[in-house]
């Protein structure tokens, strides 16, 4: 119900003229300065300063003057009204050719429509709004218009506070009685420092605006007050830009619209990041839809960084909160239908999708020739690459699967390939450096596990392969399981690498097939090694056999710079490392052993066999058993002892012994007297000599045994692994030629 309250008219008839003429007006109203009290259901409005002057006839009322003052709005409002306009008319009454609604006395005016649009009149603090009204009264007297101009330097509405506010407006009521619609040529306002020029029509009855065309840089958080709270977030901070739209704007639920356009932010934008971190945008531009509550972003284009190196160009599509009851999953998810990063010529380009809910990243495809670490640098972030990694070209990367955001390891599912063909550097810690090249793998992170298929590279003046291998990324420690090779690596490069005390020489092959930590103590698994062109010292284990070598080449080995070659195969069983095969050679010399190192105990247990080749092959043959020699210790504190010789303790003790000792203790373990013409060849050959600077060289084994373990004091005792069976050279066991 609503009532109208007047504090003041006069009524003005003429009882002659309306008996002559019945088509004069039937009364003349007027007001001047009276106050209008309108009470409804839905508010009271008071209108003040009110002039009227309305001249009432049968079909309707001509309006001379209707001016006042509605909150700080003044109006001033003329025309032409029909009856019909606002009366409540019966649907039969409505359809009859000739109304009856055309005698004043008979009619009821309805003013609520009237009420309602007051709710949307603005306020303003300072009264500095105009508004100009026009009736018009067209032949069906329910179909009436009402036009008018709205300006203000200031106009408030609800939170939202406008500046420079200019509008053409025309509301026109409709035959079939339904609510009305007012059309907007233009509309013009300020909100901060941006500005909205728009064009359209506002339906009342479905509370839809159809947008003939908008063109703003009104900064989105400037409207953010007329959202709920939780959707205020969903409206970032962006520089001053310029949005270009049309389409329908759903008023009932904003996120049901219908509207498509461009935009356009030449300033820069900062995103927070984690770490205190900041990503700057710029340049940002592109075209966007909206339907169905699905946003499409295609050609979205920024550049990113500081200094805008960093170029990005995508098509996206993403869901708008759903309504209750549909799909929760669906609705949160962003579909990257192409993705572009480009620098320096440089091009990253994917395509997947994330579901917010989830936190899950889909990536359906991705290629990469980028420089990451460049690209990170030029982002101002921290840069997790150059760190440990650094590629002298950007190695090509292809990828797809699933990240997930809050388990990278553990939730991830991804399979890709890698390849960096020129040289990569490796930093391993405390300034060591590990350079390869032509390096190139398949992968698949799944659970936790790392999988490397096929992987190969050129690595320490050699090759690396691998041709098969699982990490498990979430053990502790992170254990290993598969197949390793490696060909003719320089056993110098790997002494720079391992800061070993005496650098190595030759080359290393071998392979390894096995699983757990990658700790000599604890992993287990078989393999075959293989070393040529190595100095003699270059083999730990046997360096001590030095001073018994010098006795038994009788010519033509000067030093440990005679080449040497090892071949054995060993397996490793939860960190004790055995082989029975295990071959020296050398020019001169053969040594075979069976060895079992423990490393968890760090001790060692060795049987071998010594013989020489050439020309004192004789003497090995003749002394036997006598050149059986065996080992044991701990890795610091081992020896070499002769095995069948009473009397001499280890093959160190070679050291100053006399020749003619010498001949006695081995001719003895021999069971024959060694020919006088054998043991006069030892002399001049400087054994004596030769065995002191092997001893001068020897010191801590820990990690020289084989270039790796740990060091233990020398007082820590632990039992020592079973003896293995040596295996022996072929003409190891060889008897004594008999007697001319």
């Amino acid at each position: 119900v609503t009532v109208a309250m007047l504090s003041s008219a006069e009524l003005h008839f003429s009882l002659l003229e309306l008996l002559r003429d019945r088509s004069a007006p039937l009364l003349r109203f007027t007001s001047d300065d009276a106050m209008l009290e309108l009470h409804g259901d839905s508010g009271n409005y008071s209108i003040g300063n009110l002039a009227i002057d309305l001249l009432l006839d049968r079909q309707g009322t001509k309006i001379e003057t209707f001016r006042g003052t509605v909150r700080d709005l003044e109006f001033a409002l003329d025309g032409d009204l029909a009856w019909g306009s606002f009366a409540k008319v019966e649907e039969a009454e409505r359809l009859t050719t000739t109304p009856r609604g055309i005698d004043p006395t008979t009619r009821v005016i309805d003013l609520s429509p009237l009420v309602r649009w007051l709710e949307l009149i603005p306020d303003s603090a300072d009264g500095e709004i105009a508004l100009d009204l026009t009736l018009s009264r067209p032949i069906d007297p329910a179909a009436f218009s009402l036009s008018g101009r709205l300006a203000g330097k200031r106009v408030n509405w609800r939170e939202i506070a406008a500046r420079d506010v200019v509008g053409e407006f025309v509301i026109a009521g409709r035959s079939d009685r339904s609510s009305p619609s007012l059309t907007f040529p233009v509309f013009e306002f300020g909100i901060d420092e941006g500005r909205v020029v728009a064009s359209g029509e506002w339906d009342f009855a479905t509370r839809q605006i159809r947008l003939d065309s908008l063109e703003t840089d009104l900064n989105p958080a400037s409207v953010a007050p007329l959202l709920a709270p939780e959707r205020r977030a969903m409206l970032a901070s962006w520089p001053p830009g310029t949005w270009k739209a049309s389409g329908i704007l759903n008023l009932v639920d904003i996120l049901d619209s219908d509207l498509k356009g461009a935009f356009s932010s030449p300033g820069t934008v900062e995103i927070p990041l984690p770490n205190r971190r900041i990503l700057s945008v710029s340049g940002l531009a592109g075209e966007f839809s909206w339907e169905d509550r699905l946003v499409r972003l295609s050609g979205l284009r920024a550049l990113l960084g500081p200094a805008s190196r960093v170029s990005v160009e995508c098509d996206a599509a993403f869901r708008l909160p759903p309504k209750s009851g549909t799909d929760q999953a669906e609705s949160r998810a962003i579909q990257i239908e192409r993705f572009t990063m480009a620098r320096h010529g440089q091009t990253l380009r994917a395509s997947g999708s994330y579901q917010s809910a989830a936190r899950l990243v889909a990536v359906h495809s991705l290629q990469s020739t980028l420089d990451l670490a460049g690209v990170f640098a030029d982002l101002g972030l921290i840069d997790p690459i150059s760190g440990r990694v650094k590629f002298s070209t950007p190695p090509i990367i292809t990828l797809a699967g699933t990240v997930a955001m809050d388990s990278v390891v553990s939730g991830s599912n991804l399979a890709g390939t890698f390849t960096a063909k020129d040289r990569m550097t490796v930093i391993v810690g405390e300034g060591r450096v590990v350079e390869c090249s032509n390096l190139s793998t398949g992968f698949a992170l799944n659970k936790g596990r790392l999988k490397l298929r096929d992987g190969a590279t050129a690595a320490f003046g050699g090759s690396i392969r691998l041709p098969e291998a699982t990490i498990n990324l979430g053990a502790r420690p992170v254990a290993f399981e598969g197949e390793i090779g490696f060909e003719s690596l320089q056993l110098e490069s790997l002494s720079d690498l391992l800061r070993l005390e005496k650098r190595r020489t030759g080359r290393l092959t071998g392979t390894f097939k096995g699983k757990g930590p990658p700790d000599l103590a604890t992993i287990t698994g078989v393999g075959h090694i293989g070393v040529v062109e190595a100095e003699f010292g270059s083999i730990p284990l046997f360096r001590k056999l030095k001073p018994l070598l010098s006795v038994i080449t009788l010519s033509n080995w000067g030093s440990e710079a005679e080449g040497a070659g090892l071949n054995a195969s060993f397996d490793f069983l939860n960190g004790v490392m055995s082989s029975d095969d295990i071959a020296v050679k050398g020019d001169f010399y053969e040594v075979h052993a069976a060895v079992r190192v423990d490393f968890p105990r760090e001790k060692l247990v060795a049987n071998g066999h010594v013989t020489t080749t050439g020309a004192t092959r004789v003497l090995t043959q003749v002394v036997g058993k006598a050149l059986e020699v065996e080992a044991t210790g701990s890795f610091d504190d081992f020896t070499w002892r002769l095995k069948n010789v009473p009397g001499l303790g280890t093959v160190a003790d070679l050291y100053g012994l006399s020749k003619d000792l010498i001949g006695k203790t081995l001719g003895a373990a021999a069971r024959s007297d060694l020919p006088a013409a054998i043991l006069n060849g030892v002399k001049g050959l400087g054994a004596a000599g030769l065995a002191t600077d092997a001893l001068k060289g020897i010191s801590g084994a820990g990690g020289r045994l084989i270039g790796i373990g740990r060091k233990k004091d020398k007082d820590q005792r632990s039992e020592s692994p079973a003896v293995p069976s040596p295996e022996r050279g072929p003409d190891s066991g060889a008897k004594p030629p008999p007697a001319k």
